[in-house]
């Protein structure tokens, strides 16, 4: 891909590159610093539960992206099933729309309120398609469904403090960060460093919000 030439350019110079979140793996970059996606997905599936009482109709969005986010798309879904295995009252489908077409998930979600009358929650696997879920459902007047999604943005938090989104999974941003200068510091010190570090994921739902919105309010501040 071109993100991999250009981190290989970038090596040749003799500057290490550490990627963060979005893997570049066939490109010579020095560590990857993630979350674990499929323990991501376990965590949105026992939301799921949460959210339904483990009965009814769920559709997980899918996008026909083909750059690296399809890989960390399908190792979620496959966490949000397995968390689902012993439920064989919740029933849950995969619903694709193309990534590459804004317009295309807004007219799935239109979609699904006309064609699916029994559906109670619509789960997102990014902070884009969690956003622009909570927005179209608004726009439609059809808040009466519980959303899981992906992602802490000062937007998403709101939506989850009016209870518009049931919750969300979010990464440790600040043990990111750590661990990719960590890393960093690592090669300089030592020319060498572990090759992938996985950070941990927070879950936030109208119970936990506040702390989460304080943060985004101070960060605004400064």
């Amino acid at each position: 891909t071109e993100t991999g030439a250009l981190i290989d350019k970038g090596v040749e110079k003799g500057i290490p590159i550490v990627t963060i979140r979005t893997d570049a793996k066939n490109s010579r970059r020095a560590a990857f610093v993630g979350i674990n996606t499929y323990s991501s997905g376990m965590e949105m599936g026992r939301m799921l539960i949460a959210a339904t009482g483990g009965r009814g109709t769920a559709v997980v969005l899918v996008s026909n992206d083909k750059a690296g986010g399809s890989i960390v798309q399908n190792l979620m879904i496959s966490g949000i099933t397995d968390a689902l295995k012993n439920m064989p009252d919740l029933k849950l489908e995969s619903v694709e729309y193309n990534y590459d077409n804004f317009l295309s998930l807004e007219d799935t979600i239109q979609n699904l309120i006309v064609n699916k009358p029994e559906l109670d929650a619509i789960i997102t696997t990014n902070e884009k398609d969690t956003t622009l879920v909570a927005q179209r459902l608004i726009d439609l007047n059809k808040v009466n469904y519980s959303i899981i999604g992906y992602g802490d943005t000062p937007e998403i938090l709101r939506y989850i403090d009016n209870e518009v989104i049931f919750g969300t999974v979010s990464a440790d941003h600040e043990q990111m960060g750590y661990d990719a200068i960590k890393a960093l510091v690592d090669l300089n010190k030592g020319g060498r460093t572990s090759a992938y570090f996985t950070v941990d994921s927070h879950l936030i739902t109208k119970i936990n919000v506040g702390k989460y919105l304080e943060s985004s309010e101070e960060s605004d501040d400064e």
